[in-house]
């Protein structure tokens, strides 16, 4: 190695009198630092506002006795001139080594980007429900991470079970009446101290499967009436309807005509019987149970009697004053005209 020989000269007066002197010295030469690296730790450079990173100035050799000047966006960022450095701020980070005698140039930047919290998301288009549909609720992210998801039923953790499946950002109900409520989720990333805030809340409302009913004030009529008979849903929804007589399927026909919730009936005696109807509610596996039968009475045509009080009881040739009562197979309550 090259010695730099450096010469003392020390000069001393006394009176008018001048004495100088000489020494000579060796020193080593000033060492270039090379120039450093920064890493960091974690590796991401995309922060959420939760996290922090270790920024480390690293010196090729290994070398530690150098001390450390850190800059933020080109302004000198650290008091402190330690080779590690913890940030919570977005930025671009520089920092260089230096010794007694000389210092390294700056490093390239390291740029850490700062992000706010994403918003987490429950998003479905089930509002409500019926007891035995399967019901799917996704927790939506707009920042795609490696998150892990946690569901909330009114405030309460929901955990998987025979009746709730999670699956990735997927809750899944095999809905009963106990699953309404308000649910909410909420999502967190691995490895890593961040954690969503909880979602808005998606309510979920659970209805008792309806019951069907069979509406008409047609119990009884002649061959050639129309009857109507109507089934009848609480819940107002697209419903697909179904008739029975005699348990046996009723199908549309030039005597029974079948649209939305009406049967029309061009009675014949054969119309006699027992009805009922059933609703599956359209594109889902919803069906009530059947109604309660409504019975039709179908009487035979025939002549009717003409009777009075009187019959039997004057003499020929008297009148009668009380009214004659025209006597037909059926109530005169239906009789029309």
């Amino acid at each position: 190695m090259e010695t730099f020989k450096i010469i003392l000269l020390t000069v001393a007066v006394c009176g008018s009198n001048i004495a100088v002197t000489s020494q000579e010295s060796t020193e080593d030469p000033p060492i270039p630092i090379p120039k450093p690296k920064i890493t960091g730790h974690p590796t991401h450079k995309v922060l959420y506002r939760t996290e922090t990173v270790t920024l480390n100035c690293v010196v090729p050799g290994g070398a530690s006795e150098f001390q450390y000047d850190w800059y933020k966006d080109s302004a000198n960022f650290k008091t402190e001139h330690h080779s590690s450095i913890t940030v919570t701020d977005g930025g671009n980070y520089e920092c260089k080594a230096k010794s007694r005698t000389s210092e390294s140039e700056k490093s390239d930047g390291y740029t850490l980007t700062l992000q706010d919290l994403p918003e987490a998301r429950v998003q479905s288009e089930w509002t409500e429900a019926f007891p035995g549909e399967n019901v799917s609720l996704q927790c939506v992210i707009p920042v795609s991470e490696n998150w892990i998801y946690k569901w909330f039923k009114d405030s309460e953790n929901v955990v998987s079970s025979d009746e709730r499946s999670i699956k990735d950002n997927t809750l899944t109900l095999s809905v009963k009446s106990g699953h309404e409520g308000d649910y909410a989720c909420q999502a967190e990333l691995k490895g890593r101290t961040v954690t969503t805030t909880k979602s808005k809340i998606h309510s979920l409302k659970v209805y008792d499967l309806p019951e069907a009913r069979v509406q008409s004030e047609w119990t009884e009529a002649f061959p050639g009436e129309n009857v109507s008979l109507q089934c009848v849903i609480p819940v107002s929804e697209n419903w697909i309807y179904k008739w029975f007589k005699d348990s046996e399927n009723v199908v549309s026909s030039d005597e029974r005509s079948i649209k939305d919730n009406t049967l029309t009936l061009s009675v014949k005696s054969g119309h006699e019987g027992d009805y009922a109807c059933q609703a599956e509610l359209k594109g889902r596996t919803v069906t009530t149970t059947k109604s309660k039968i409504h019975s039709l009475k179908v009487y035979a045509g025939g002549k009717g009697t003409l009777s009075s009080e009187c019959d039997g009881m004057l003499p020929t040739g008297r009148c009668c004053t009380h009214p004659w009562v025209l006597r037909l197979p059926r109530p005169l309550s239906h009789v029309s005209g």
